[in-house]
């Protein structure tokens, strides 16, 4: 994957498919606009200007920063963090399927707890193992966690004992 496209592994659904759609859309009608109306020479070089801005809208997002998508998620993630596997299941599997209404947090569905309250909840992952994403850690500072195969170097604390690792700064 390219560089440039990693900040958008995260967004999902109705908003990674018609962010890019619409700012393709906007420009086509800001250039059919720039055509056909009279003075062109000042109309078209804003209506160029505008479609940039517009696709470059697109291809970022509605989100710019960890904070910020953290924020959206909040709640879910939290409830995520309150489920019986995560908090009190000493006997909990590695690997933990979301129930359905949940499942959008995590990049296919599935979380990694250990039954005592911590919790990843990857928000992308690569090939063969890496992962980044956000990470419930009740004991503090989760530097060298496995997150999927990739140790988290670097974390950002979000608030609480919410954590973000292996993230671009700008998702």
């Amino acid at each position: 994957m390219p560089e440039w496209m990693r900040p958008l592994t995260h967004i999902r659904g109705p908003i990674r498919t018609w962010f890019p759609v619409a700012g393709l859309v906007g420009l086509a009608l800001l250039v059919l606009l720039a055509t056909r109306l009279p003075r062109r020479a000042i109309f078209i070089p804003t209506a160029a200007l505008a479609g940039l801005i517009g696709i470059g809208f697109a291809a970022e997002g509605p989100q710019t920063s960890v904070k910020n998508w953290f924020d959206v998620m909040r709640p879910d993630l939290e409830h995520a963090g309150a489920l019986p596997a995560v908090a009190d299941d000493p006997d909990s599997d590695y690997y933990f399927d979301l129930p359905s209404d949940l499942a959008y947090l995590a990049v296919d569905g599935t979380v990694t707890t250990n039954g005592h309250g911590e919790l990843f909840v990857p928000q992308w992952a690569g090939l063969v193992d890496d992962a980044g994403g956000f990470i419930l850690s009740p004991a503090g500072d989760p530097t060298g966690w496995d997150m999927w195969g990739m140790r988290c170097e670097d974390p950002v604390h979000l608030d609480g004992y919410w954590w973000a690792c292996g993230v671009n700064p700008r998702f």
